[in-house]
């Protein structure tokens, strides 16, 4: 069963987001401003959720149309959210350029990564570790 001794940058990144961004409406990427309100997801969930766009364009394309117009706060929560949603990913190489591609034109003051929050896969090593040890989800033992 996993634990958060097992990934701790995970684990901490993930209570962070909880303390500051749902319980004390903060961002995790801008600290110091309050942007997850109900005022601001309300606004997202009106254009995002209930104006939702189903048809063949790309998930990019069909975010700066329905996101444009909403004030830069909207645009900082959805890169707080998009943090959270690339946080276990290995495959990124570099989260906050993946982040700043969707986001960058409406943030003017995209924060440069500055260690607080790994900007690098950090469930890997958790998962080459526990791997490691059973013998019988090695692949190479197969």
């Amino acid at each position: 069963m996993w634990s958060p001794k097992e990934s701790p940058l995970l684990y901490n990144a993930i209570k962070d987001f909880v303390d500051r961004c749902l319980v004390q409406d903060l961002s995790l990427m801008w600290p110091t401003q309050a942007v997850w309100t109900a005022d601001h997801l309300g606004q997202i969930t009106q254009r995002f959720v209930v104006a939702a766009e189903a048809d063949d364009r790309t998930f990019a394309l069909k975010l700066e149309e329905q996101f444009g117009p909403l004030p830069p706060n909207c645009w900082k929560l959805l890169a707080d959210a998009f943090y959270v949603y690339v946080l276990p990913s290995t495959q990124l190489k570099n989260k906050y350029e993946f982040i700043r591609s969707f986001v960058g034109n409406h943030i003017p003051d995209f924060p440069v990564q500055k260690g607080r929050y790994p900007n690098r896969a950090i469930a890997a090593k958790g998962c080459t570790f526990r791997w490691s040890r059973r013998p019988s989800l090695n692949w190479r033992s197969i």
